[in-house]
């Protein structure tokens, strides 16, 4: 359930004890679990501001 609405549900929020339990039950590395994709409508710029 909790898999389901990470995936289909936008702006769903866990916690990382969650997190951490699903990396267990996988037995992996949460850079393995998941990735961050920014939304399309949001600019993301660069920390010293050259872009």
């Amino acid at each position: 359930m909790t898999l389901s609405k990470i995936l289909n549900q936008k702006g769903y929020g866990t916690g990382t004890d969650t997190i951490d339990q699903l990396c267990a039950y996988f037995g992996c590395r949460v850079d393995e679990l998941m990735e961050h994709l920014p939304d399309e409508d949001q600019q993301v710029s660069s920390p010293s501001g050259t872009e």
